[in-house]
């Protein structure tokens, strides 16, 4: 995982910035996907505990996805 974060970390030096930031939004989407879907109940139920009340479930897929 490091040597695939300094690979990137070289990309973004030579890529353009928008390039670089869809690169980065895409990868961090995946990760989001499939590394931390586990997590999402902890994160749902964080959530419920910071707004006090319960809200809806595409609005805490939404926000899951933009702490990501």
């Amino acid at each position: 995982m490091i040597l695939f974060y300094w690979v990137i970390a070289g990309l973004s030096h030579i890529l353009p910035r928008n390039v670089a930031l869809f690169i980065t939004y895409r990868i961090a989407d995946l990760m989001y996907i499939t590394l931390y879907r586990h997590r999402l109940l902890i994160v749902y139920k964080n959530l419920d505990m910071l707004y006090g009340f319960k809200i809806p479930l595409w609005r805490k897929k939404r926000l899951a996805l933009r702490i990501w």
